[in-house]
């Protein structure tokens, strides 16, 4: 039987990804399973599909889903939710620079979709869970037996996991919360070390549990800038607008959204008096996903449907938790 290599987050860092495959010592009858975030914040989520699209043309590869890809998917299919938003304001426009074409579209190939739409949501050995974000306080058997009820837990908890002390009797072993230096322990470890973050990109290889790692090579991300092009990309996408007003708040919804500013309008009733290159502040999203935003109004229309704003971000929406 062989051995079973385990990659944490990637974050769209395909050079660090390319360097790691090369330090990992694995045969024809070894298994790769990577532990979910390909995609968003860093450079290259394109990239980082094909090497592991081409990986797995030669080697066992098992690729389990992770919370940026649930993203994603919510994006691509319906674009005017709030877990859209979630995606853009998570590192999405990264991933999505990495898919435009020089015609400035956004082209997914099919084996990419595929490859998001056919992701594991864990995977298990003799000894050991994988999963990208961590489990309920319950047993692996019931677990499995219903995992569309766990989805959560599976994509999104932190601090539940990390702090429980429940006995799943395998070691879990999972990324999602990004730390220093991986965790050997013989209850969870853990492989996200911030590669995105100036932190490395690790492995580990099992059952011998050995780690390996590559450290960041320092690029800078931008958004999606259209080759050829002046200005970025504009989504069509609704969203809420909350504005500070020093005394009270205006409320508004998106039109369309760039990494560089967004049009929105009104849907407060009472008249507000907005001048063009006056400074706001506000927030982008509500419930799960809220991003902080700082802005110069660049224009503003008043019509019998109400004030329209078109605003160029001073400081880009900032999340209050990232994810």
């Amino acid at each position: 039987m062989g051995k079973l290599f385990a990659i944490g987050d990637i974050h769209g860092c395909n050079k660090e990804l390319e360097l790691l495959l090369t330090r990992l010592p694995f045969k024809d009858s070894d298994t790769i399973l990577f532990l979910g975030d390909y995609i968003d914040r860093g450079k290259d989520s394109k990239g980082v599909v094909n090497t592991i699209l081409n990986l797995a043309k030669k080697y066992n590869v098992i690729t389990l889903m992770g919370n940026h890809e649930q993203m994603f998917l919510d994006f691509f299919y319906d674009k005017n939710t709030l877990e859209a938003g979630a995606f853009l304001f998570n590192g999405g426009t990264t991933t999505l620079s990495s898919y435009c074409s020089e015609l400035g579209n956004f082209e997914f190939p099919k084996n990419h979709l595929d490859f998001f739409n056919n992701l594991k949501l864990f995977h298990e050995t003799d000894d050991y869970f994988f999963v990208h974000a961590g489990l309920p306080e319950l047993p692996l058997e019931e677990i499995k037996q219903r995992p569309l009820i766990f989805l959560e837990q599976f994509l999104w908890v932190r601090e539940d996991f990390l702090k429980s002390n429940y006995q799943w009797n395998k070691t879990i072993i999972h990324g999602h919360t990004p730390i220093l230096d991986a965790t050997l322990d013989n209850q969870k470890i853990n492989l996200d070390t911030g590669c995105v973050y100036d932190g490395k990109l690790s492995a580990i290889e099992l059952p011998e549990k050995i780690l390996y790692s590559v450290p960041k090579i320092n690029e800078e991300a931008t958004g999606p800038e259209i080759p050829g092009r002046r200005r970025s990309v504009r989504y069509s996408i609704v969203l809420p607008i909350t504005i500070d007003l020093g005394e009270g708040q205006a409320f508004f919804e998106t039109i369309n959204f760039s990494d560089h500013g967004m049009l929105i309008y009104t849907i407060t009733s009472i008249e507000l008096a907005f001048t063009a290159n006056q400074i706001i502040r506000g927030i982008i999203g509500s419930t799960k996903s809220q991003a902080y935003f700082t802005g110069r109004i660049k224009r503003v229309e008043k019509k019998a449907t109400g004030s329209f704003l078109a605003i160029e971000f001073i400081q880009r929406p900032a999340c209050i938790n990232p994810i």
